[in-house]
């Protein structure tokens, strides 16, 4: 064998240039460009065979002629480089099924093989090793010494000294691949012979000298035998030592490998079910044990209805009951091409959707039982359960309905009728009658009568747990002929010999002290076929072996491509200059670039792609400034590469390429100086590669000793498997060893080595990470992620890292940049990092305090990219930045990917340069000496700290850093001092603490009058000592300028406006939480007011972050004036237009006042915007509004309105009358089935005294202590038990399932467990006596149906499955600890007496006892009220006075504020307008439904994650759920109506555990407020009218090519969404009826500026342009309209 001649470097021979068009016409294309492009011979990913057969490191060649490559081609064979074996050789169209390779955001997932599999071999070595067998003996070892995963799998190559992959040469259309076995060099190349219609791999191999005997495995089957026969067919007897005429054949079992039956191919089950449960579980795959994970599938019932669900992805659900007790077939089938999935029933189709999705191969398969904490076990009977490994047509389903036999395909059929079982039997296993395994091994079930014969019963705890497949028998070697077999023939093998000892075709090949050329081929065909196909094969002329590899090979890409820069506008201190990318080129290659690097003529560098190629471009540096105009600016394309296996990373070393892929460094080695890779160079391949999509390989950098480094992702939400998942990975100079430095990582994207030896690294938001962050590694640490690599599972303490970075800053930040460069804006030494997921680029300001670093970014003054950044290099030859980057997913960039110049162009870059935290306060240093006017004013700061929690969950709410409690603290700065020179600031303020996050905000500007404003987003890891401050240029006897300070103390300031409305004589006062009213026809603003015209007068303080100048504007009708700080600012007139008015507002509380005049009739609307130089023109936000503690009218009336709440919440209406005015009446509360439902002994004590039993009761105590009040009570509780009942039996639900219930519905967040009269945080409602409260199935009985009983009661109706509410029931009963005494025994009561005193006592007044008129004695007369006058008896009295012989005045222990409250609204007239203001009604019904439990809304932060976090054992804090603070103008009415009242058949979030419950009749009233706080009309608004034009358009810019690709998170109807759960958003079917058209403007434009947690991406940060400029001349307006267009030509599915 010839030995590797040097390395030559990268030429660049231009031959031609190639015009941009596509070759190859005769190709068919698809129009997705990872498939059409033309990738060459081969490409490199992981790649499922079958399962548990993955090549992680598999090399995918194309074997037959033509154009177009490898994903053209019709035969292929993958070779595996990290057990040197062929992994599979297969036919067909497809090559594989692309998924990973599109990165188009789909995750867990991976390529697999499309076509005709010839045959394979599974994840082992594909040679012997030469080390000492068991017996001794060297040679012939197969046994797999590879790091073994924590799934007990085998990952990264084999050892160094049994097998090394070295490389791959391209040779035109060919490879010629080769390593080592032992000290064996290995050169070999697959072809593809063709006898007639058969296909034949053949293995050219050279293969050096040898001292041992080296094996070689050609394929395998489990269950297989091997027979070696003769030219004749017949057995070998006589050793052929030639092999001359020796075939080796292997004939298979026929059945697949041992293992479960897998799901991720085509299927069908098929069963007969009998249930009359809600929910269960029929067939199962999914993990052993534990709860439901990604990859589960299961078929179920739920609701009574079938469902299919894979975990993580999507579920198909049916639309017939299946749940009446009677006997139904059912089955679901899934096409693996195209992921269909289709449910029957009866034989009839019930559903169908695309739910493509892989196995994990560690799942098992179950009858009757899914997870602990998903899809319930089976209650009913199964019969005749068949499974095919095959989609069976309807036709096929529609005959197994009829009893009809079907075979083909079949793998397992469980029937319960063998071995002479009898009724009741519980039988320990379940054979399978297609024989083969699968056994099924019962727990539980018992046999009962089936649909034909017998059937297995399940009681809700039973399961029946499929085993494997049995081993297969080897197939006995006299019958090969009848079976289809995989045959081997070998031509040149002197002294080998065919070893068919196993279960594989192996040959042995004798030591040798010459390089050997012998050639293997191996089929698959009939056995009868066998000898006729060798003999042709050995009668062709011998195969010509590959050249002198040193001379390289004949040029692939012939040409080149040029393209142009488009030279940015130097107007500002930084201009972007594009690199116009190739991307219209010969081969299509879609130029997603991951990294690049600079030659020593710095005119040309390289870059690689996404898709696996490496181009060379020239023209880069001072060229492009050049002054003769006909070649500056002009690049040169060259493709050098193709095939890798999706780099990130690149690094020049003495002007060679190195490039980082999954798999391995690669060393693109030029033998023949034609620009060309020739040698596809193994530098490194330690890499542990699983199919897991997320753990990809980032960034490729070298120290001075020349060593590599690299970042490598986790995976996802999954835990890892091998140490270097989430990890910093060295590489030695010469390849020879890697070493983990660090680890603790989850997805780091982006890698700089620091000249002390340390790193930085981005990582980004998930589970364990709470936010994005930047990380200052050091050797050894660990960075939190318990997903990473933590063998022993436990959480110990972390390094922090530099700086966390919020997602509403940058969603996703890649890699750190040091400034190299003495010629750019910044100085040498600064760093910078840059931004996948918003395009932009920020400073890194940071600072060492010990052995801690900190710091934070602050942004560049330069527009987004197009295209998500990811690699960065100061060029040295210009001195200026070149950056380049690609967009996947997740980001709300446009254009695939891009290469662009950062130029300085001389002006002053005003950036914050320094960050210093100390005692006093924060230290901020600038370029240049500052205006000290402004510098020293304060007002021109604004500081907000928060920190993060991490956890298990994925990512992570703000919290306090003051107290802990969610949201953001907001730091006063209290004065400011500037530093000697000027240039810096000590902005003083109190408590200067460690903290996760600080947000500086600034406006000042620099001594010569610069604007200079920004933000520092920033980590405080440790604080500098006292004396630090003199260090840094500040005097220490100097003393801080202190805060003017404007407007009243922030102490004692409480949200929202205080609104006076008037109309006339009549008069209110109450909190608007917006400068905003509306007011339709026929409604009235206030209760107190009548309907018709009014005035609003809005007065209160508007909180002002950073002095400057602001833009007042308003919406509505009427007139309206607008002060500020006392002068009139905004004034229009009635029928005039409102207009807008600069207004100058400093820093801190300005006095707001608005008064409004509504319009004499119709709809009366205002409200009241602003607009600044940070931020578009706004509705005021709720946040920024408040007013004083000393407004006497609102405290007035504030009373007056509690007053009334509390008036109609104890029903007062419903037994008091008023003189002249009719109150109104509220619903009365069932008492039918009360004997049955409740416990009556908790009777006999609740109405003894109800506040005793429950906190926040409404109830009053009815009955005294006395003799006769006690028999007087007995009395009317045998009234209301004297129905004799039924009892029923108890639940019998799943506590665990209940207690995660309670949790996932937000019940946590309303009430506890604890006693009533122990304080809780949060106010929640005691469930202590719950258990005792109940008779069985009473609670089951509420929870289904809350409102049957008391149709205005503030339980919502979570519409619970008869499973789920039993589960609750089980979980709350378990946990209600409280006890009662019981009562003494009486003699029964006196029945006609307790029906008196039912009505006498007022019972009768708020409650009935039956649905039947007629059951209902009819209620006392009421007592008249005397409004308008101020009392204090009967109810409001502190001890009410009973006189025996007179009606009894109810307790309702009411605390004096509430019967000074109650007094108060007595003392004013009847309303004038009860009931019709629905702005009183949403703001009354929204705290009494306790919204803010769940939903944040305003600077109110739901407590329920931290409720859980407090409370709950699980580890996982819950999604975060809509913020309802703009739900008023974002939500059509009519949809949030129907919202509330549970009229939506489909939920919009269904992927939430958390529920939106019904509301009832509260709900149409409550929508309609909900829009009056916002100043807008109940009508709908649908915005522009339909145009089809339009609409095409927008369907267009929904996708990925060349649009916003919204569907990667958006489903559209029934397709579904390509992201997990944890970035899907609502689907856009249900936008049209749902969002309203300016809202809908508002959140495209700016949607984080809204809600600060949302994942949804901002597409036109200037708010005029986007990113895709070639549709409606990039104008975000029109681009977002057309987006509308299209949404309102959807279907609601």
């Amino acid at each position: 064998m010839s030995t590797m001649p040097v390395c030559r470097t990268f030429g660049l021979a231009l031959l031609w240039v190639a015009t941009a068009t596509a070759q190859d016409a005769g190709i068919k294309l698809t129009g997705k460009p990872y498939i059409d492009m033309d990738y060459g011979a081969f490409l490199t990913a992981s790649i499922e065979v079958a399962s548990g057969n993955i090549a992680q490191k598999g090399i995918a060649i194309r074997l037959d002629d033509g154009p177009g490559g490898v994903s053209q081609g019709n035969a292929f064979v993958l070779f595996d480089t990290d057990t040197m074996r062929v992994a599979g050789f297969w036919t067909g169209r497809g090559l594989i099924n692309w998924q990973g390779i599109a990165m188009d955001g789909r995750h867990a997932t991976h390529p697999r093989l499309v076509g005709n599999l010839m045959f394979s071999n599974g994840n082992a070595a594909g040679w012997a090793s030469a080390r000492k067998n068991d017996n001794g003996k060297k040679g012939g070892n197969w046994k797999d010494t590879r790091l073994r995963g924590v799934d007990g799998v085998a990952y990264g190559p084999l050892p160094r000294k049994w097998a090394h992959w070295k490389g791959l040469h391209r040779q035109g259309s060919r490879v010629v691949l080769e390593y080592t076995v032992g000290k064996t060099s290995v050169r070999e190349q697959p072809r593809l012979v063709t006898i007639g219609d058969r296909r034949i791999l053949e293995r050219l191999l050279e293969i050096g000298p040898s001292t041992t005997p080296q094996a070689i495995q050609l394929a395998a089957a489990t269950g297989g035998a091997v027979t070696v026969i003769d030219d004749r067919g017949k057995p070998q007897k006589q050793p052929d030592p030639q092999l001359a005429k020796s075939i080796a054949v292997l004939a298979a079992s026929g059945g697949p490998a041992p293992g479960q039956i897998g799901l991720a191919r085509d299927f069908t089950v098929s069963a007969w079910i009998k249930t009359t449960a809600e929910i269960g579980t029929i067939f199962s795959r999914a993990a052993v044990s534990g709860e439901w994970v990604p990859k589960g599938k299961t078929f179920f019932v739920r609701d009574g209805k079938l469902g299919f669900d894979v975990g993580w992805l999507g579920v198909v659900t049916g639309s017939r009951p299946v749940n009446d007790g009677k006997w139904h077939h059912t089955a679901v089938t899934y096409s693996h091409k195209s992921g269909q999935t289709r449910l029957f029933l009866d034989g009839r189709p019930d559903g169908s959707r695309e739910l493509k999705s892989a196995d994990e191969k560690n799942h098992i398969v179950r009858l009757g039982y899914t997870a602990t904490n998903f899809m319930p076990p089976f209650r009913g009977a199964l019969d005749d359960i068949q499974f095919f490994h095959r989609t069976l047509t309807g036709n096929d389903i529609a005959r197994l309905a009829r009893d009809q036999q079907i075979a083909q395909g079949r793998a397992a059929r469980w029937t319960f009728d063998g071995d002479k079982p009898t009724r009741g039997q519980v039988p320990s296993r379940i054979a399978n009658l297609s024989g083969g395994g699968y056994l099924g091994h019962n727990q539980g079930g018992r046999l009962v009568p089936g649909h034909r014969g017998l059937a297995l019963s399940f009681n809700g705890k039973a399961q029946v747990r499929i085993g494997p497949r049995d081993r297969a028998r080897p197939a006995a070697r006299n019958n090969w002929l009848e079976k289809t077999v995989v045959a081997s023939i070998v031509k040149g093998a002197a002294g080998a010999r065919w070893d068919n000892t196993g279960e594989a075709i192996r040959l042995v090949l004798p030591p040798a002290q010459t390089t050997r050329r012998i050639s293997i081929l191996t089929w698959q065909g009939p056995g009868q076929d066998v000898v006729a196909t060798a003999t042709k094969l050995r009668k062709a002329p011998a195969s010509r072996f590959w050249g002198d590899l040193a001379r390289g090979a004949a040029t692939q890409w012939k040409g080149s491509v040029r393209t142009s820069m488009r030279r940015g506008d130097a107007k500002a201190p930084l201009a972007i200059d594009e690199m116009t990318l190739p991307s219209k080129n010969p081969w299509r290659c879609w130029m997603r670039l991951g990294g690049f690097d600079y030659f020593s003529d710095a005119s040309r560098a390289a870059v690689c792609t996404w898709q696996g190629d490496v181009w060379i471009v020239s023209g880069l540096g001072t060229a492009l400034d050049g002054d003769d105009k006909s070649t500056a600016g002009t690049l040169t394309w060259k493709r050098v590469a193709a095939g890798l296996f999706q780099p990130l990373g690149l690094r020049i070393v003495d002007d060679e390429i190195y490039v980082l892929g999954r798999d391995q460094i690669t060393h693109l080695v030029d033998r023949n100086d034609d620009g060309e890779a020739d040698f596809y160079e193994n530098f490194n391949n330690d890499a542990q590669v699983t199919e897991h999509f997320h753990e990809f390989a980032m960034d490729l950098q070298t120290d001075a000793e020349g060593n590599f480094y690299y970042m490598k992702g986790a995976r996802h939400a999954l835990p890892a498997v091998v140490p270097q998942h989430g990890s910093v990975i060295r590489v030695s100079a010469d390849g020879s060893t890697s070493q983990v430095m660090a680890n603790g990582f989850r997805a780091p994207n982006g890698l700089a080595l620091n000249a002390d030896g340390s790193f930085l690294s981005t990582d980004q938001e998930g589970h364990w990470t709470p936010m994005n962050r930047i990380n200052w590694i050091r050797k050894g640490g660990f960075y939190g992620n318990m997903m990473s690599y933590v063998p022993d599972k436990t959480d110990t303490s972390y390094d922090p890292p530099l700086c966390w970075i919020h997602k509403q800053t940058d969603r996703s930040p890649s890699a750190p940049v040091w400034v190299t460069s003495n010629r750019w804006a910044l100085p040498k030494g600064s760093l910078l990092s840059l931004s996948y997921g918003t395009g932009r680029i920020w400073r890194v300001v940071h600072e060492q305090v010990g052995n801690i670093h900190q710091g934070g970014i602050t942004r560049l003054p330069l527009p987004e990219l197009p295209t998500g950044i990811h690699r960065g290099r100061f060029h040295p030859g210009d001195g200026q930045l070149y950056i380049c980057g690609l967009f996947g997913w997740s980001s709300n960039k446009t254009r695939p990917g891009g290469l662009f110049r950062i130029r300085s162009t001389g002006r002053s870059l005003n950036l914050a340069e320094g960050l210093s935290a100390v005692p006093s306060g924060l230290v901020i240093r600038f370029p240049r000496p500052l205006d000290r006017k402004l510098a020293v004013d304060a007002g021109r700061y604004n500081i907000q700290r928060w920190n993060y929690r991490r956890a298990a969950s994925y990512g992570s709410r703000d919290y306090k850093v003051s107290d802990g409690s969610q949201g953001r603290d907001r730091v006063e700065v209290t004065g400011v001092q500037l530093s000697k020179d000027g240039r810096a600031v000590l902005l003083s303020f109190a408590d200067m603490r460690p903290c996760m996050q600080m947000r500086v905000n600034y406006n000042i500007a620099t001594a010569k009058g610069t604007p200079v404003a920004g933000q520092i987003e920033h980590t405080i890891n440790v604080v500098n000592s006292p004396t630090h401050l003199a260090s840094l240029g500040f005097d220490p006897a100097g003393a801080p300028v202190p805060r003017t300070r404007i407007g009243p103390p922030r102490k004692g300031l409480a949200a929202g406006l205080v609104m006076t409305t008037r109309s006339g004589q009549q008069r209110d006062a109450r909190v608007a939480r917006l400068a905003a009213v509306a007011v339709e026809p026929g409604d009235s603003i206030s209760p107190r007011l009548s309907a018709g015209a009014f005035t609003a007068s809005f007065q209160g303080l508007l909180d002002v972050e950073l002095t400057d100048t602001y833009t007042l504007s308003a919406d509505g009708n009427g007139q309206l004036e607008v002060k500020v700080n006392g002068e009139t600012v905004l004034e229009s007139r009635a029928g005039g237009k409102f207009r807008s008015v600069a207004v100058a507002l400093n820093a801190g509380l300005n006095q707001l006042e608005a008064v409004y005049q509504s319009p004499a009739t119709g709809l009366a609307q205002f409200r009241l915007h602003w607009q600044s130089p940070r931020f578009a023109r706004e509705l005021i936000p709720a946040r920024v509004l408040w007013h004083g503690p000393g407004h006497a009218e609102l405290r007035k009336w504030a009373s007056v309105r509690r007053g009334r709440e509390l008036f109609s919440a104890h029903r007062c209406a419903n037994c008091h009358s008023a003189h002249n005015a009719e109150l109104q009446l509220e619903p009365t509360i069932s008492l039918e089935l009360a004997a049955s439902r409740l416990n009556h002994n908790w009777m006999a004590h609740w109405m003894t005294n109800p506040q005793v039993l429950r906190n926040h009761t409404r109830m009053p105590r009815m009955f005294g202590t006395s003799r006769s009040e006690q028999r007087a009570k007995q009395d009317v509780l045998t009234f209301l038990t004297q129905t004799e009942v039924t009892r029923l039996a108890p639940s019998s639900g799943k506590p665990e399932r209940g207690s995660r219930l309670w949790e996932d519905l937000g019940c946590i967040g309303c009430h506890t467990f604890s006693a009533s009269k122990r304080d809780d945080d949060w106010n929640r409602t005691s469930l202590h006596l719950a258990a005792t409260k109940f008779q069985n199935g009473g609670l089951d009985q509420f929870l289904s149906k809350p409102h049957r009983f008391n149709a205005r009661s503030r339980m919502p109706d979570f519409r619970l499955s008869r499973t789920e509410t039993r589960d609750l029931v089980a979980w709350i009963n378990s946990e209600s600890k409280g006890r009662l005494a019981s009562e003494p025994k009486s003699p029964p009561g006196d029945l006609d007496h307790g029906r008196q005193l039912f009505v006498s006592r007022g019972c009768r007044s708020c409650h009935n006892i039956g649905s039947k008129a007629t059951a209902n004695p009819k209620p006392a007369s009421r007592v008249p009220l005397a409004f308008g006058r101020s009392t204090s008896a009967g109810c409001l009295a502190e001890t009410p006075t009973q006189a025996a012989d007179k009606r009894r005045v109810p307790e309702f222990g009411f605390t004096k504020t509430q019967r000074d409250d109650l007094a108060a609204f007595l003392a004013q007239t009847v309303d004038r307008s009860s009931g019709k203001s629905p702005l009183e009604f949403a703001g009354t019904v929204t705290r009494s439904l306790r919204c803010a439990a769940c939903h944040d809304r305003d600077s109110v932060i739901s407590p329920r994650r931290e409720i859980i976090a407090e409370e709950s054992d699980r580890g996982l804090l819950p999604s975060v759920l809509p913020n309802l603070t703009w739900a008023g103008e974002k939500l059509q009415t009519h949809w949030t109506s129907q919202l509330l009242s549970g009229r939506l058949e489909q939920p919009s979030r269904p992927w939430l555990k958390a529920r939106m419950p019904s509301f009832g009749s509260w709900g149409n009233q409550l929508a309609r407020g909900l829009a009056a706080e916002h100043g807008v009309s109940i009508a709908k608004t649908a915005g522009p009218d339909p145009d089809s034009v339009l609409a095409e358009i927008g369907d267009k810019l929904t996708r990925k090519q060349g649009g916003f690709n919204c569907l990667q998170c958006h489903g559209v109807g029934k397709k579904s969404a390509l992201a997990p759960f944890d970035n899907r958003g609502v689907n856009f079917s249900r936008v049209p009826q749902r969002l309203r058209y300016g809202f809908y403007l508002d959140w495209m434009f700016d949607p984080l500026r809204l809600d600060p947690h949302s994942k949804m991406p901002r597409f036109s940060p200037d708010r005029k342009t986007t990113a895709v400029g070639n549709v409606l001349d990039g104008d975000a307006r029109k681009q977002f309209d057309a987006l509308w267009h299209f949404l309102q030509s959807i279907e609601d599915d």
